[in-house]
């Protein structure tokens, strides 16, 4: 994984310098690129470490953990493709971030199939955390339910969608499904690096939980930059996305080599 890790914090420290120097200058067009090849580019490498599982795990769906890369590769197939054509709207526009549009279809979707994969993985090991005792079912049980109500109370107490009814009724529906999506695949990915702490599974779902949980700050804030009319392409908000998909492709990758 020495090499793995090399690449990603190399990713990583050139994303980070090509931001400041776009900050640094005030070019809006150079963040506005750097922030699109950023969010592709890091998406990709997350796509093909799903593909890459689903390649060692075999395509179909006869069992739940080939039905959950599948979903899970599914999922960020969709946001790639949201994110290709919301470059595309962004540079015909302007540089105007457009929130909500059609392209939300396409990053719910994603969502969905992501939270519908690490479900199909968790009822593979459903005997293990069925059967738990003392406290790690305490655990097993209370943290999930701790961590989505805790993020979800955070995330509205922030972002407030509930203010936008009486603006945009299509606006504040969209923010509070984001909010709560990126709350229960926190509470998921925490789950199973809980129930997979000490073996072999066990980092690789720490850097996916650690992953989710980056997403869901990435996702809260630029929720409430935007609401205050202060997010642009090339925010400095965009660095904790990078961040988060960074970390979920490594644990991705993890995950196959301890797995297999």
């Amino acid at each position: 994984m020495f090499k793995e890790y090399a690449t990603a914090i190399m990713a990583l420290a050139f994303i980070d310098l090509a931001y400041l120097f776009g900050h640094l200058n005030r070019r809006p067009v150079e963040l506005a690129f750097v922030s699109t090849g950023g969010y592709i580019a890091l998406t990709s490498g997350v796509l093909a470490s799903a593909l890459y599982a689903v390649r060692r795990y075999g395509f179909g769906v006869r069992d739940n953990l080939q039905k959950s890369v599948l979903m899970i590769s599914l999922g960020f197939t969709f946001w790639l493709l949201g994110i290709i054509l919301g470059s595309l709207t962004v540079f015909h526009g302007g540089f105007t971030v457009r929130f909500p549009s059609w392209l939300d279809a396409l990053w719910l979707t994603g969502y969905t199939l992501l939270i519908c994969g690490f479900y199909a993985y968790d009822k593979m090991f459903q005997i293990i955390w069925s059967y738990s005792k003392g406290r790690f079912k305490y655990a097993m049980r209370s943290a999930p339910p701790a961590v989505f109500f805790s993020i979800t109370y955070l995330s509205l107490y922030f972002v407030n969608p509930l203010k936008g009814l009486e603006s945009s009724y299509a606006t504040a529906t969209l923010e509070l499904t984001y909010l709560v999506l990126d709350a229960l695949a926190s509470g998921f990915a925490v789950f199973n690096m809980i129930l997979f702490f000490k073996g072999r599974l066990g980092k690789a779902w720490t850097l996916i939980s650690s992953a989710m949980l980056i997403g869901t700050a990435s996702t809260t804030i630029f929720f409430y930059l935007y609401n205050h009319g202060r997010y642009y392409r090339g925010h400095p908000v965009e660095l904790l996305s990078f961040l988060s998909l960074v970390l979920i492709a490594l644990g991705m990758h993890m995950h196959v080599k301890e797995f297999s």
